[in-house]
């Protein structure tokens, strides 16, 4: 599991806030699926999941909430 990513994802939670994918600038439209783009998302989470994919099928999820 990447410590700098859970790191990331507990300030997100923390911050109550869902940072954009970089780089995306082309969205299939047939593709329906809620992308954040361009800026932030701000909203009232209490979940937020952590995946990290490694070599040789060494994959975790880990879910963090607020308390």
């Amino acid at each position: 599991m990447g410590a700098v990513e859970s790191i990331l994802t507990v300030l997100a939670l923390r911050d109550q806030v869902v940072p954009p994918t970089l780089n995306l600038e082309n969205l299939d439209p047939e593709i329906d699926l809620d992308v954040v783009a361009g800026k932030p998302r701000l909203g009232n989470y209490e979940y937020a999941i952590n995946n990290s994919f490694g070599f040789g099928g060494h994959n975790v999820a880990i879910a963090f909430g607020r308390y």
